[in-house]
Order: structure tokens, then C-alpha cells, then sequence
């Protein structure tokens, strides 16, 4: 399924924008954004959720993969 970047909530999409291939961790999310630890956390839940992200061990966020 394609995300559709509209639903999303603005924490969500600001969150978003920091995440790439290479792993993130909560604190670095949270420096970055300039959002509450709640608010990065409520964003990830949300971005898990529609499958725009995943969290690896160690509490780390990557993009997930797009399907070709």
C-alpha cells in the first residue's frame, strides 16, 4: 500500500522527514524535531502504524522499504 502523506498528522510528516535508511534512535528524533519525547513517540506509533517506517532492535527507525 502507498502512504498517502496527506493522512498523516503534521508530528507525523515532521518526523517523517528525519528518517532514512540509516537508523535513528528516539533522542536523535526528538533533538531534531524540536517536538516533545510524547509527540516523536505518538509520530512513530502513527508512522509504524501505516507502514512508512520500522522500528529494529535497540529502539532505532528506519524507513521501511517502498514495494516496487
Amino acid at each position: 500500500p502507498h502512504l498517502d502523506r496527506r493522512t498523516l498528522s503534521d508530528e507525523a510528516t515532521k518526523v517523517l522527514g528525519f528518517i532514512t535508511d540509516t537508523p535513528s534512535t528516539l533522542e536523535e528524533l526528538i533533538a531534531a524535531t524540536d517536538l516533545t519525547a510524547p509527540g516523536v513517540m505518538t509520530a512513530l506509533t502513527e508512522l509504524e502504524m501505516n507502514g512508512a517506517i520500522r522500528c529494529n532492535p535497540g529502539q532505532t527507525y528506519v524507513l521501511r522499504p517502498t514495494e516496487q
